[in-house]
């Protein structure tokens, strides 16, 4: 799966005619380093990095080991921006240490709004997208294009991955901010990242994350329209998604219809969000026949998390002890975990939820192309 999607991604960074990269280098730390301190080490590859690249700067990602160990990596940058007269960041996070991903993820940005981006007098009609979903050129940024199509506004989704000085001097002109997250804890984090650059750019903020599922979709359009005072927009936008939501269901309905289906949630329970996978089971008339929770603690904690999600009472419940029967009847297996040398036909449901409409179909064509398998043996395809 891993190896799938990183080929995955190469061809779609490919797409791009534009595409902005930047060189990753290691100090390659070793135990040495972890005694004795990594500062001359670091501040070799700093030398190594400017002799080499010649670049327009430099941002410092510290992991948890320099944060462990304590060494200054804050006055080793000082030391050798002095030197070498270019921009060295400093990320403040140390990984465990400080939030984990998003904690470096937002600081790093945070330090190129201090220091490339300024308050500016023009402004443009565009968003700024906040967020990572795999580039400019992925097909999530395509979805995310879709959902502003309806509007009269520019969305530039280059910050902070795959932005370029000349990019951040643009993005700084933008009339709006919109964070994407895709889990609370996600979206915590870039909420937090959005009202910092608005505080400092003057920029207005859309304090909502992108839509999961068909009818949070209207909804989402709804309030962008009124966010953007665009309002007498919203009806026709809501009409798009709801022809797109129209023809998928025209291309794939009637294979899919009448499956019978079960969904099988692994260990991260709390941060399983099942409500647009009913829906979209629900719409094309797929039949569920239950869910498997698999190493997700004991019925008790089930109940909570079924009353947290308002999952319907009447959809059977089985742990995986218990699971086998009802795998085996059902037609195709929604899951959040690989289940090795199982006879099943299974779609590997995404992590991150699938944005607005055009995320949904995706997973429709999916859904049908696992159908279309005749081998008797298992198999599993992933759903992003």
């Amino acid at each position: 799966m891993d190896l799938y999607r990183h080929y995955h991604d190469i061809v779609g960074s490919e797409r791009g005619k534009d595409r902005y990269t930047a060189p990753l280098v290691s100090t390659n730390i070793t135990d040495k380093q972890t005694i004795f301190g990594g500062g001359k080490l670091l501040g070799r590859c700093l030398d190594y990095v400017v002799e080499t690249y010649r670049p327009q700067y430099i941002l410092l990602a510290n992991s948890c080991i320099s944060g462990v160990i304590g060494d200054d990596t804050e006055g080793i940058c000082r030391a050798k921006e002095r030197e070498h007269g270019i921009p060295i960041l400093n990320t403040e996070a140390h990984g465990f240490l400080d939030g984990e991903y998003y904690g470096g993820y937002c600081d790093a940005a945070k330090q190129l709004v201090d220091r490339f981006m300024m308050r500016q007098n023009e402004r443009l009609n565009q968003i700024c997208v906040l967020g990572e979903k795999g580039g400019p050129y992925s097909r999530n940024a395509q979805d995310i294009a879709r959902l502003f199509a309806g509007f009269q506004v520019e969305a530039q989704q280059r910050f902070p991955s795959y932005c370029s000085l000349a990019d951040m001097e643009r993005i700084a002109k933008s009339r709006w901010l919109v964070p994407l997250g895709g889990s609370a804890k996600a979206y915590e984090w870039m909420t937090g990242l959005a009202k910092y650059m608005g505080d400092k750019l003057d920029m207005e903020v859309f304090d909502e994350d992108y839509p999961v599922g068909i009818e949070a979709t209207y909804r989402w359009i709804a309030r962008m329209g009124d966010f953007l005072g665009q309002s007498e927009r919203v009806s026709g936008a809501q009409q798009k998604a709801r022809i797109e939501l129209e023809e998928a269901l025209h291309q794939y309905g009637d294979s899919l219809s009448d499956r019978h289906v079960a969904i099988v949630l692994g260990r991260r329970l709390a941060n399983s969000n099942p409500r647009w996978v009913l829906e979209l089971i629900g719409k094309v008339g797929m039949h569920i026949d239950g869910i498997v929770f698999i190493g997700a603690g004991s019925r008790d904690s089930w109940a909570d998390w079924l009353s947290k999600w308002n999952i319907p009472e009447e959809i059977p419940l089985f742990a995986e002890d218990d699971a086998e029967p009802v795998l085996s009847a059902t037609d195709l297996v929604l899951t959040t975990v690989e289940l090795e040398g199982a006879p099943y036909k299974q779609l590997f449901l995404p992590m991150v939820p699938p944005i607005g409409i055009a995320g949904l179909t995706y997973i429709y064509r999916r859904l049908f192309q696992l159908s279309c398998y005749r081998r008797r043996r298992g198999v599993i395809l992933n759903g992003w």
